[in-house]
């Protein structure tokens, strides 16, 4: 080898050297935070429960009884726009909710998405189909869920719509 080749070979080898330790001392430092997250258990998220759900129809507010998970048969007219406030534990206070609409129907909520607010409550808009029969919301997050079940009324065949239409 001549000087020059020398001299080369053993600055590529120092850079060489002087990357790994580089690379070693950054997978070092990414594992610090992983492994303290790994000895941390997260705090327990408690089930999606409400409490209780308004609704308002803008001229009347109803409150319907929850039977185990599903608050049932509130009626609305076809294409009927109402305001659905849900009381939630305050635990869940900052918690994001999702919501599905499961038979038609159109859910508005704002930018922000469905978050609980610091007293425990959730609101947002639903306008029923327009076509007459069962229309459900699922609220649900990691699992745990409850439903809110409308019931479009059939104005053309009244005798078709279910008798407890009071949403109890």
């Amino acid at each position: 080898m001549n000087q020059f080749t020398l001299k080369r070979w053993y600055r590529d080898r120092r850079v060489t050297a002087f990357l790994a330790c580089i690379v070693a001392f950054l997978g070092y430092a990414h594992a610090i935070p992983s492994l303290r997250a790994q000895e941390e258990d997260p705090p327990p998220v408690p089930p999606l429960v409400t409490s209780s759900v308004t609704i308002d129809y803008g001229s009347e507010t109803i409150q319907p009884i929850k039977h185990d998970s599903t608050f049932a048969n509130i009626p609305l007219n076809p294409g009927q726009a109402v305001t659905i406030t849900v009381q939630f534990d305050l635990a869940l206070s900052g918690q994001t909710v999702v919501a599905d609409s499961l038979d038609g129907g159109q859910l508005t909520v704002g930018e922000q998405g469905l978050v609980i607010d610091q007293n425990g409550i959730l609101t947002f808009q639903y306008q029923a189909d327009t076509n007459p029969g069962l229309c459900r919301i699922l609220l649900h997050q990691l699992g745990d869920g409850d439903t809110i079940q409308f019931w479009v009324i059939d104005t053309a065949h009244p005798g078709d719509n279910p008798p407890d239409l009071d949403g109890n």
